[in-house]
């Protein structure tokens, strides 16, 4: 008698993807790293994380040259304690959502101090030994 497939859980969804108004229609969504990210072209601009602290909450890729002027249009806003590159805004912080919707709104105006250019799927070290070989 044959077994029956295994069950999969069903694929989690993001649960801030219902913040991201108006930038929605131009992001393309990846799984990264248990998260989701959200990429606009090849800029990589919003991760959201829902694990356990600090990973639960919005990160926010960007440059340290940005940090300031971010964090002072969005006070909820701190450096991730673990990728201190980047910026976090924790789920639990008191106006999570209007923070949110802020963030929406200026990467759906380009905002160029959101994001990071992402990388290119596939050019890690095996990827670029590769390319050099084939140089």
């Amino acid at each position: 008698m044959p077994r029956p497939a295994p069950r999969r859980a069903p694929e989690r969804r993001d649960p801030y993807e219902g913040l991201l108004g108006p930038a929605g229609p131009a992001l393309r969504l990846r799984r990264m790293f248990g998260c989701w990210a959200y990429y606009v072209e090849e800029r990589l601009v919003w991760v959201s994380a829902a694990g356990r602290e600090p990973w639960r909450g919005i990160l926010v890729p960007t440059e340290h040259a940005h940090h300031a002027a971010l964090r002072e249009s969005l006070p909820g806003l701190r450096a991730h304690p673990v990728l201190r590159k980047w910026l976090y805004l924790p789920a639990r912080h008191p106006g999570f959502e209007d923070a949110a919707d802020k963030l929406a709104e200026m990467i759906a105006a380009g905002d160029a101090r959101v994001g990071v250019a992402g990388g290119v799927r596939g050019a890690g070290r095996r990827g670029r030994a590769r390319k050099e070989r084939s140089a």
